[in-house]
C-alpha cells in the first residue's frame, strides 16, 4: 500500500505508531473497543471502512485468523493528515451512543425522564461521553420510529395517546381526511383540576411542530401558587369555532360539571368570545404581561428619548395598578400629558386597550373580582404539587408564630399565610388604610378585619379563609375513576338496531370507524398540511357589500331536484354603509331578490341578505354564514351539532326521547355533495341544538311559523349575538 503523502501546504503528523503496534484480540468486539478507546486517547476518531481511501491519514487493518480463532490488528499507514483534536465535542461520530447507552435512553424515556436529565445520567455513567442534548432528541425520535414501525405519523400519534390512557378528540377535513384539530388531556390532570377548578389560564404557543399548528395550553393553579397542565390542543386555525370546539371538548370531559371562576387569556378576540359562549358565568381577565409587552413594543417605536420613555413606563404602570376609578382618571390625565406629542401612542392605548378592555386588566376593576392574584397567563409548570402541600402542613413560619394565627397553622397554604402576615405587618407599621383588596381579590382577611381580631385578642377563624387556600390535597368530591355507574347497554342496543337498517356501504363505513376507534394504529387520518398563517378570519375584500348592505340579485344556482326551498342567512348587525353617490336614492327602492318575501314591517331592520347554495346542506350553510364562516364550511356545523348531541346525551334524551335523538343524529351525519331529504336541517329540533351549541339567539322566519330559540344552559346573549335564518318555499 502506498504511504500517505501530505498535500502542499499541509503538515503530516505521526504520534501513534507505538500505540497501534501489531496486537492480537480474542474477538471482533474487543478489537473495536480497544481501537476506539485508544484513538480517543490520542485525539482521533477511528471509523470502520471496508474500502481503502487514498489520502485518508492513519490506516489500520484487522484480520481474522481461523487457525488461532483471533483477530490481529496491524498499522498500514502511520501518517495523520491533521493534528489531534483537543476535545471530542462536536464530532458526529464521537457523539454517537453505544448500544447500552441507547437502551438506557429508551428505558428512561419510557419513564418520562426529561432529555437533559437523561444526558446527565449518561455522563455520570461514562465521563468520556461527549453526546449533546440533540443526540438525546435524535435517539428519542429513532426509538419512536422503531416502536411505530409500519405506521403513519397519525397512526403512531393516536396509538401513543391511547397507550398513555389519554382522553383525546380530533377533527379531520371531511374531504381530505387530514387532521385539523387535536385535543388531549390525561385523567390525572382532570382530577387535579377537579380539586382546583377556580382559575384557568389559557395561552397559545407556536413553533412546536413542523406543521406550524398553534398549540393551546390550558393551565390551572393550586392553593400553593403552583401551576399544572389541564389540557393541550393542536389547532388548524385560531378562529372562534376552533376555540369553541377545544373548550367544548374540555367541558365535555368533565360532563359539563366544572366552571372556572376566572379565565385569564391574552387579547385573542376569537378565544375571548369562545370563552364567553362556553363558560358564560366565568369572569374574564386579560394577561397584564402580554399587554405590557404589546404596549412597550408599540410605544418604543415612537418614544425615543430616554427620559420620556422612563416617564411613560412609570405612568403606565401606575395607571394599570390604579386602586380606584378616581386614581385611574388622575393617572390617565398624567399619562396623556406625557403623550401630548405622541398622538399615535395615545390613540393606540385608548382604541386598543383602555376604551374596551380596561375593566379586564386595570386594578380598579379587577380588584373587585376573586382571582386569587392570577392576572397573567404566564406558566411555570411543576411536578412538586404534593410536596408543596406537605410543606404547608408541616411548617410554621416565625412571622405567623403568634396566637392570632394559631387556628390557621397547617390548615392553609403558606402562600396565603404570608399574604396575611404582610397585611398585618403593614397595619402594625401605622398604615391602617383598607380598600378590602385582600378580601375581594384573594378571599383573605384584609386590614380592618385583622385589626378587629387583634384588638379583641382573638385568633383568626379558619372559615375566614376562602376554601381555595384551605385545599391542601388533590382529592375531589367526584372520583374520575369511579365508573361503576357508567354503562353503554342502551346506546349499543340503539346502534345495533340502526346498523341493521343501513345500506351496505354505510355499514362498511360504520365498521371502519369502530375499528379505528378500537385500534388507532389502523386509522386513516392523514397528517395535517403545513399552514403559512393560522390567525384571523378570512378576508372579506372579495365580498363587497352593495346596495345598502344587501347582495345584488344573482341568478339562482343549480339546485337539488328535491329542494324547493331557499335558505337565507340574515344578520341584524350594524354594517358600515358604502359611500353614497348621486343615484343612491334611486337604488334604495331597488327590488332585491327575496326581499318582497318578507313582511314590509321587517324591511327597515334587514341590513344584509345572503342567499346560500341549495344542495340539501343549505340550512347548515346559512348557519355557517351567520356565524361569520364561509358557507362552504357547512360540514363544520353538522359536526358541531353532532358533538352537541353526544356531549349532552341525557339532556336531549329526556327532551326528544332516545330513539328520536339517534334519528336526529343520523340526519346530521351526512357529508356527501348533495344531501337527500332525510338529511336536511330539521326545524324546530335542530334550532335548539344551534342555540345551545353556539350560545346565540336563533330566529327562524317562514310563512308558516316564525320561531325563536334560546340556549338551554346559559343566559341569553346580548342582542348583537343573534342570528336569523329564513326558509321560504319558492312556489306556494
Amino acid at each position: 500500500m502506498a504511504s500517505f503523502q501530505p498535500n502542499e501546504g499541509n503538515e503530516a503528523f505521526n504520534n501513534s505508531s507505538e500505540c497501534f503496534a501489531e496486537k492480537v484480540f480474542k474477538s471482533y468486539d474487543d478489537l473495536i473497543e480497544w481501537v476506539q478507546k485508544m484513538g480517543r486517547a490520542l485525539g482521533y476518531i477511528i471509523i470502520i471502512r471496508r474500502k481503502k481511501i487514498r489520502g485518508s491519514g492513519l490506516l489500520t487493518k484487522g484480520k481474522y485468523s481461523k487457525l488461532n480463532d483471533s483477530w490481529t490488528l496491524s498499522v498500514v499507514c502511520e501518517i495523520h493528515n491533521h493534528e489531534p483534536a483537543k476535545d471530542m465535542e462536536g464530532h458526529a461520530f464521537a457523539m454517537r451512543l453505544t448500544d447500552n447507552e441507547f437502551r438506557l435512553v429508551a428505558d428512561l424515556s419510557a419513564k418520562n425522564v426529561k432529555p437533559h436529565d437523561i444526558l446527565s445520567t449518561l455522563k455520570e455513567q461514562n465521563p468520556e461521553n461527549v453526546s449533546t442534548l440533540q443526540t438525546i432528541y435524535n435517539a428519542k425520535t429513532k426509538i419512536w420510529k422503531n416502536e411505530h414501525e409500519g405506521m403513519t405519523q397519525m397512526q403512531g400519534l393516536l396509538s401513543s395517546l391511547k397507550k398513555g390512557v389519554y382522553i383525546y378528540y380530533y377533527r379531520t377535513n371531511n374531504l381530505s381526511t387530514e387532521l385539523e384539530d387535536l385535543f388531549f388531556t390525561h385523567p390525572r390532570s382532570l382530577e387535579i383540576w377537579q380539586a382546583f377548578p377556580q382559575v384557568m389560564l389559557m395561552d397559545a404557543t407556536y413553533k412546536t411542530n413542523k406543521y406550524k399548528m398553534p398549540l393551546l395550553e390550558v393551565v390551572g393553579v393550586t392553593s400553593t401558587r403552583l401551576t399544572f397542565c389541564i389540557a393541550f390542543v393542536f389547532m388548524h386555525e385560531e378562529k372562534e369555532f376552533n376555540y369553541m370546539w377545544a373548550l367544548n371538548c374540555l367541558k365535555s370531559t368533565m360532563g359539563g360539571s366544572l366552571c372556572p371562576r376566572v379565565i385569564v387569556t391574552d387579547r385573542e378576540l376569537a378565544l375571548m368570545k369562545a370563552c364567553r359562549i362556553v363558560f358564560p358565568n366565568s369572569k374574564q381577565l386579560l394577561c397584564r404581561w402580554h399587554i405590557n409587552q404589546s404596549v412597550w413594543k408599540r410605544a418604543r417605536q415612537s418614544i425615543r428619548r430616554e427620559d420620556y420613555w422612563n416617564s411613560f413606563c412609570t405612568r403606565w404602570a401606575s395607571l394599570v395598578l390604579s386602586q380606584t376609578e378616581e386614581a385611574y382618571n388622575l393617572n390617565l390625565t398624567q399619562l396623556q400629558t406625557i403623550l401630548f406629542e405622541y398622538s399615535g401612542v395615545r390613540d393606540y392605548l385608548h382604541d386598543v386597550w383602555l376604551h374596551k378592555y380596561k375593566h379586564m386588566f386595570i386594578a380598579a376593576w379587577t380588584d373587585k373580582i376573586l382571582h386569587y392574584g392570577n392576572n397573567t397567563s404566564n406558566r411555570s409548570h411543576v411536578t412538586a404539587i404534593k410536596a408543596s402541600f406537605e410543606y404547608s402542613k408541616g411548617r410554621i413560619n416565625h412571622r405567623v408564630n403568634m396566637k392570632m394565627f394559631e387556628l390557621l397553622w397547617n390548615y392553609i397554604s403558606l402562600e396565603a399565610l404570608n399574604m396575611i402576615a404582610n397585611e398585618f405587618e403593614r397595619c402594625k407599621s401605622g398604615d391602617v388604610s383598607c380598600g378590602c383588596q385582600l378580601r375581594t381579590c384573594y378571599g383573605l382577611p384584609c386590614a380592618h378585619e385583622l385589626i378587629m381580631y387583634f384588638n379583641a385578642s382573638k385568633s383568626l377563624p379558619l372559615d375566614s379563609i376562602d376554601s381555595f387556600w384551605r385545599k391542601l390535597t388533590l382529592s375531589s368530591p367526584i372520583n374520575m375513576r369511579d365508573d361503576d355507574d357508567i354503562h353503554c347497554d342502551d346506546e349499543v342496543k340503539i346502534i345495533t338496531e340502526n346498523f341493521e337498517k343501513q345500506p351496505r356501504s354505510i355499514k362498511h363505513n360504520i365498521l371502519r370507524n369502530l375499528r379505528e376507534f378500537i385500534n388507532p394504529s389502523k386509522t386513516s387520518v392523514l397528517e395535517p398540511s403545513v399552514h403559512k398563517t393560522t390567525r384571523g378570519r378570512p378576508s372579506l375584500k372579495k365580498k363587497p357589500l352593495k346596495y345598502n348592505g344587501v347582495d345584488a340579485p344573482i341568478e339562482d344556482p343549480h339546485r337539488h331536484s328535491c329542494s324547493n326551498t331557499y335558505e337565507l342567512g340574515l344578520s341584524f348587525t350594524n354594517i358600515h354603509e358604502p359611500p353614497r353617490h348621486s343615484s343612491y336614492a334611486n337604488q334604495q327602492n331597488y327590488s332585491y331578490s327575496y326581499m318582497n318575501e318578507f313582511p314590509k314591517v321587517l324591511h327597515p331592520y334587514i341590513k344584509q341578505v345572503h342567499n346560500v347554495e341549495g344542495d340539501g346542506h343549505c340550512g347548515f350553510r346559512a348557519i355557517a354564514s351567520c356565524l361569520g364562516l364561509h358557507q362552504d364550511e357547512w360540514y363544520q356545523i353538522r359536526v358541531n351539532l353532532m358533538e352537541e348531541l353526544e356531549t349532552h346525551t341525557t339532556e336531549y334524551g329526556d327532551m326528544f326521547g332516545s330513539e328520536y335523538r339517534f334519528q336526529l343524529y343520523n340526519s346530521l351525519n351526512f357529508f356527501g355533495e348533495e344531501a337527500p331529504l332525510q338529511n336536511w336541517m330539521i326545524i324546530p329540533d335542530t334550532g335548539v341544538l344551534i342555540a345551545s351549541r353556539y350560545n346565540v339567539v336563533l330566529h327562524c322566519f317562514s310563512r308558516r311559523a316564525s320561531t325563536t330559540y334560546l340556549p338551554l344552559r346559559s343566559t341569553p346573549p346580548p342582542a348583537h349575538e343573534r342570528i336569523v335564518i329564513a326558509n321560504w318555499p319558492r312556489l306556494w
